[in-house]
């Protein structure tokens, strides 16, 4: 279903911007941005350079938006799940960063705005990557793709997980 909240997300933003609440009630401005479609050889060519298979949800994703911005709120915080432009840069620099310590099971989709965070794929389980724990702390918040994206969603954007 993720894709269908975003649609519907979208269809109810005023030039890609939304006023939401922050957790201490005071009503933000945050902005989103949508990438176009991906092509399914830029999604194949990816998984092959990854040796990882994307799930379907997360293909039926970058099939409709090759990634976007959701949240934004002054570039400090919200969500920016990667394109595949930006893949295979950004898991180099996670594998090189961790090295022997790195998990070859997770591939990194997104990357926390303001932040040095991320969030992977472990199979279809979403894993909170906190790069200040090694990869063998980081944890499980989500089943699949499309529950994370719609509870990210529900929650406005809040990191529900933390």
């Amino acid at each position: 279903m993720s894709v269908e909240k975003i649609l519907k997300l979208k269809d109810n933003l005023i030039d890609l911007k939304l006023n939401i609440f922050d957790s201490e009630g005071n009503s933000i401005e945050v902005g989103f941005n949508f990438n176009n479609p991906a092509t399914e050889n830029e999604i194949t060519y990816v998984e092959n350079k990854l040796n990882f298979k994307f799930p379907k949800s997360f293909i039926n994703f970058l099939e409709t938006f090759n990634g976007c911005t959701l949240f934004n709120y002054k570039e400090l915080d919200g969500l920016i799940i990667l394109s595949t432009n930006d893949f295979i840069k950004i898991n180099n620099y996670l594998i090189n960063t961790f090295e022997e310590d790195w998990n070859s099971e997770l591939i990194i989709f997104a990357k926390y705005i303001g932040e040095d965070n991320y969030l992977a794929f472990n199979g279809e389980k979403i894993i909170d990557c906190f790069t200040e724990e090694l990869p063998s702390e980081w944890r499980i918040i989500s089943n699949d793709f499309n529950q994370f994206i719609d509870e990210f969603i529900e929650n406005d954007g809040a990191k529900y997980w933390l």
